[in-house]
Parts: structure tokens; C-alpha cells; sequence
């Protein structure tokens, strides 16, 4: 039996050293390609890691190629993206800030994926405004009040970002009763066992460990294929990458987006009936903005939802227009050549509506 036992010991010795390798020698994101495989978060382990990434965490790294996958050659490089992570696990610098007068909801267009940390939605607003803002993303709305911060103190703005593909699908569900208080002490405990350094850098440590980045890692370098996204071929012989293609600007029924202006309203109505000012962001998709290279009819899904949701007395930004005309007109990128996401200019000219809008002290129309 012993003999045996040796046995498994000499077979697993190997694994063992190389996981140890990885969590305890090699810099966290020596197996990844970018930061937000880095630190995003896998397993919460029963509520310990309730952020979307790793809480306290300082990360700069040279990112080569988007999550669309381009070939070596055409792969976009991003030199020095910084991010940094407070102890919720949120794209925030920790800070002693207890109250933040706007919170940004969203996906990861809200998160920053593919850009640095000074060029995020929320920090470009931020700068702009004057006043702190926070980026609960990515996230659905939901976990305003289920973050051990943010629940506590009523914001005076709540920004909702939608990429357009995923408005039909989004979890704008509030559950009943739902409000801003202040904690219980048992509530105020458990957060503070959850927030603990040693607690939370122990989940951190076993959460890298069942990624497996190393195993990942080999397992993409040896099935690693050319990427077969869809594509218009630029002037320099990179092609501009898309998710879905043309799927994305097929016609959405009607119904279906009435029901989604209805969801969106009786948020708006939820938010402004506790006087906190609402305002829907949502973000084109890429395919959209480039239909005329995919060879597609220009869709009007975006344009239409935005039409009733103003009608509806929501207030919404309109960045179908915005993106449009400095696209077409001025020939500038807002989204990464080869990622899903906007790109810096993308944000500032989001930033720039939205910092328009809120200097007007009152919306333009209240839902009805």
C-alpha cells in the first residue's frame, strides 16, 4: 500500500510543482493575454469574492490583441494598461470615499475591457463632472443594493449602459422592496469578515488555482486556429473583426422592443420615484456602426428604442446620432479594430453626452 502511495505521490509531484509555480513564483498574469483574464473572478466561494475581478489589485501590462481573436499580424498592441481593483472587487482606485453621487451600471463596455484605467467610462466622467463616480460593472442593476458600499447611501444619478446586443437580454429586475439603508450590525460583521485581507487573499489564491491559466494557456497555444469572425478588409490589409457580423443587424420585431422600452421604464420610474435621476446609455453595436462595410442594410432597432423610450418620458442618450455622424463624417474609430468594445474615443464621445445632459439641472421629461 505504501509502495502504491509513493507511487501517486512521484505521478502528482509534477502537477503540484507547476501549480505552485504559477501562484507562487510567476507574476499573476504571466499565462494571460490580457488583464481581465487576470483578474477576473471565477468562483466566489459562497459570497467571499463578490466583485466581478479580484479586490485590491494593481495590474500594468502590454496587451497584444482584442477578444476577437486577430491574427499576430494584425493584433493591436496596448502598451501600459493599469488596472486597479478596490475591496469590493469593482475597477476602482480604494479610496475612503463613502458616498459616490453617480453610479454607472453596466457590461464590460462599463468595466474598461481593452482599455487602461484613466481612459474607463466612469473615469473620463468623472474627471469631467467633478464628482466621484463608481463603475458597478460588470454587473446588472440589481447589486446596487447588494454591494457593502454603494446600498448604504442613495446616489443622487444612476447611469445604465447597455451594448445594443445585449438590451433584449438584460437583467433590469429589481426585487421588490428594495432600498438604500444602512447595514445591521450582522450585516456590517459579515462584510467585514468578507473584506478581511487574509480572507479575501486566500479566495484569490484558490480561485487561480481552479482557473487553471497555465493549463489554459497550453490548451489555446496548441488548438490555437485562424480567427473566422467576421471581417471588412481595410486599406492596410487588417481587417476590421465583428462578434456576430451581419447577424447582429437583423430586424428585431417590434413587440420585443416595446417589451424592452416597458422594462426599462418601470426602471426609470423605480429610480426617480426615490428622486435619484436615471438616464439609459445604451451603445450601438459595432456591426452597426460599420453596416455600410458588412454590407447590410443600416439598422434601425437603436434608433427606433431610443424614439420610445423618450416618449415614454425615459431619459436616454443618443449615442446612435453621435456615433453615426462622427463615424461617417469625421472618418474617426470609436471601437477597437479587433475587440468588441469602444475604444478611447468612443468613451469621451459617450462622456461628452452624458456630462451635457447632466449639467441641465432637471431631465427633459419624467416617465409618464
Amino acid at each position: 500500500m505504501k509502495k502504491y502511495a509513493l507511487k501517486y505521490c512521484l505521478f502528482l509531484l509534477p502537477f503540484a510543482a507547476a501549480i505552485a509555480l504559477e501562484l507562487f513564483v510567476l507574476p499573476g498574469d504571466f499565462f494571460t493575454f490580457r488583464a481581465w483574464e487576470t483578474l477576473v473572478v471565477k468562483h466566489t466561494f459562497g459570497g467571499l469574492l463578490k466583485g466581478p475581478f479580484y479586490p485590491n489589485m494593481t495590474l500594468v501590462k502590454t496587451e497584444t490583441g482584442g477578444d476577437l481573436k486577430p491574427s499576430s499580424a494584425c493584433a493591436e498592441k496596448k502598451k501600459d494598461v493599469l488596472w486597479q481593483t478596490d475591496a469590493y472587487g469593482y475597477r476602482k482606485v480604494p479610496s475612503p470615499v463613502r458616498r459616490y453621487p453617480v453610479i454607472v451600471v453596466g457590461d464590460s463596455n462599463a468595466a474598461g475591457g481593452g482599455l487602461s484605467q484613466e481612459e474607463m467610462f466612469s473615469e473620463v466622467l468623472e474627471k469631467r463632472l467633478g464628482l466621484g463616480v463608481y463603475p458597478l460593472a460588470p454587473d446588472s442593476i440589481k447589486y446596487i443594493f447588494k454591494h457593502g458600499l454603494l446600498k448604504e447611501t442613495k446616489p443622487d444619478v444612476i447611469i445604465l449602459e447597455n451594448i445594443e446586443r445585449g438590451i433584449l437580454t438584460g437583467n433590469f429586475t429589481i426585487r421588490p422592496g428594495a432600498s438604500f439603508q444602512e447595514m445591521s450590525r450582522a450585516e456590517r460583521l459579515l462584510w467585514k469578515i468578507r473584506l478581511h485581507p487574509v480572507v479575501q487573499r486566500a479566495a484569490v489564491t484558490l480561485d487561480r488555482a481552479l482557473k487553471a491559466n497555465m493549463l489554459q494557456f497550453l490548451r489555446a497555444r496548441i488548438n490555437a486556429r485562424p480567427a473566422a469572425a467576421a471581417a471588412h478588409s481595410s486599406g492596410n490589409g487588417c481587417p476590421i473583426l465583428f462578434l456576430q457580423g451581419e447577424k447582429a443587424n437583423r430586424d428585431v420585431p417590434d413587440e420585443t422592443r416595446r417589451a424592452a422600452v416597458r422594462k426599462i421604464r418601470e426602471l426609470s420610474i423605480f429610480f426617480t420615484g426615490q428622486g435619484i435621476r436615471f438616464i439609459f446609455l445604451p451603445i450601438p453595436n459595432k456591426e452597426n456602426i460599420y453596416s455600410r462595410e458588412l454590407g447590410t442594410p443600416r439598422p434601425v432597432f437603436l434608433e427606433k428604442l431610443i424614439a420610445e423610450l423618450r416618449e415614454a418620458g425615459v431619459e436616454v442618450i443618443d449615442t446612435q446620432k453621435a456615433y453615426e455622424d462622427i463615424t461617417r463624417r469625421e472618418g474617426r474609430h470609436l471601437y477597437h479594430r479587433d475587440d468588441t468594445h469602444w475604444n478611447a474615443a468612443g468613451v469621451e464621445t459617450a462622456a461628452a453626452l452624458v456630462s451635457e445632459a447632466l449639467r441641465q439641472k432637471t431631465p427633459a421629461a419624467a416617465p409618464r
